[in-house]
């Protein structure tokens, strides 16, 4: 799965406006990385060692439910 076609357009701007202080190319970018980590624990200790963010925060969890979705359901298929 393509965590930018599993990401909903609403989820898309809240994530560019909120995680990534409008900047879309990084938002890409960080998409790009997290689709090739490979499995949710990588995904997550990159975020972990790139962005200073609340872990705990609704838009942040809200990205780590669509990456969990993709690592660790996407094994059982």
């Amino acid at each position: 799965v393509d965590l930018m076609v599993a990401i909903g357009i609403n989820d898309r701007f809240t994530f560019i406006r909120e995680l990534f202080n409008n900047d879309k190319k990084e938002f890409e970018a960080t998409i790009a990385v997290l689709n090739d980590a490979g499995s949710f624990n990588n995904a997550f200790n990159h975020l972990i060692r790139e962005f200073n963010w609340d872990m705990n925060s609704e838009p942040v969890q809200l990205l780590l439910g669509i990456i969990r979705r993709k690592y660790i359901k996407g094994r059982h298929e």
